[in-house]
């Protein structure tokens, strides 16, 4: 139920998400579903996931190179997804994790390829342009906005023809937009040919992906995958609950400990000790503090049998 406020103070709900997960059904019984998918049991591949395949080898050359190709990025690999019924258990409800390749590399423990595929991803491009310079970070265009006003008051440029003055400003621009956004590709992918850049077993594999793409067949998903179920609670009050529970447990065994201690002074040791040790042993107290009430009760019948003499 919705808790209403006084007009211009802000309405919230008394419960959290948090507390709507804890009381999740699912086939009739309480917790969430969750469940593996074969994507997450099969070898990465670069025939069917090239921008994966780069993410966990990191290669972020290799990647840069795909894209150029225009090689698109291919569907994210689905790991697993979580699902239940709602808290009445009549409003299924499904959440499905996937990985995308900048995810992949962060996984692998590849900095230079997430980085990398990130760009990539967003759909950066390779090289700088003059028409694309707008859509361009805001950060980058005031860094390189010093040194082109710099290199256009300067007297030798102003004297250079006019196609040769496009072509500076066009490579320095470049220069600026790798060495700044591409950061994270080796600075020879820039000068030298792919080939070399990636070898020639490599470079030959690449440009028969488009092929091999179009050949892969689509996976079949297995239908025996792991499946969990599982109930979402709060830690701290977990925590609480096993802080009492220990409480609890240690006054119950105290209690047990000293009605029979009383017991047996009262009785002068005559009460029955298999029931009461057998009472120990199911309230769970370690076995040596077990013995203790015995030896209490003894020595109280000691002392009374020397008081009485």
């Amino acid at each position: 139920m919705a808790q209403g406020s006084s007009a211009g103070s802000e309405m919230v709900h008394q419960d959290s998400l948090l507390d709507l997960l804890m009381r999740q059904q699912t086939r009739g019984e309480q917790g969430v579903r969750l469940s593996f998918h074969q994507e997450l049991l099969s070898a990465v591949s670069f025939n069917s996931c090239p921008y994966h395949y780069c993410a966990v080898t990191g290669n972020a050359e290799l990647a840069c190179y795909l894209y150029s190709q225009k090689i698109e990025l291919t569907p994210n690999i689905t790991v697993a997804s979580f699902s239940a019924a709602g808290t009445g258990g009549n409003t299924p409800w499904k959440k499905i994790v996937v990985i995308t390749p900048h995810e992949a590399a962060l996984l692998a423990g590849k900095p230079r390829a997430a980085r990398t595929l990130k760009l990539i991803e967003k759909g950066v491009p390779l090289n700088w342009s003059r028409k694309d310079h707008r859509k361009l970070p805001q950060e980058f265009r005031e860094k390189v906005r010093g040194p082109i006003q710099s290199l256009l008051q300067s007297e030798w440029f102003c004297r250079l023809p006019g196609p040769v003055r496009v072509k500076v400003i066009d490579d320095l621009m470049n220069h600026y937009f790798h060495t700044m956004i591409w950061s994270s590709v080796s600075k020879s992918t820039w000068v030298q040919p792919w080939e070399e850049t990636l070898g020639s077993d490599v470079y030959i594999a690449a440009n028969d992906l488009p092929e091999k793409l179009q050949d892969t067949p689509k996976q079949v998903s297995n239908p025996q995958i792991p499946q969990y179920q599982f109930r979402v609670a709060h830690e701290q009050n977990g925590q609480r609950r096993r802080r009492l529970g220990r409480v609890f447990s240690g006054l119950k065994r105290a209690g047990l400990g000293l009605g029979w201690w009383l017991l047996q002074r009262q009785q002068g040791g005559g009460v029955a000790v298999l029931p009461t040790v057998g009472a120990f042993v199911l309230s769970g107290m370690h076995p040596c503090l077990q013995v203790a009430p015995l030896l209490l009760a003894t020595l109280g019948n000691g002392s009374q049998s020397s008081g009485s003499r």
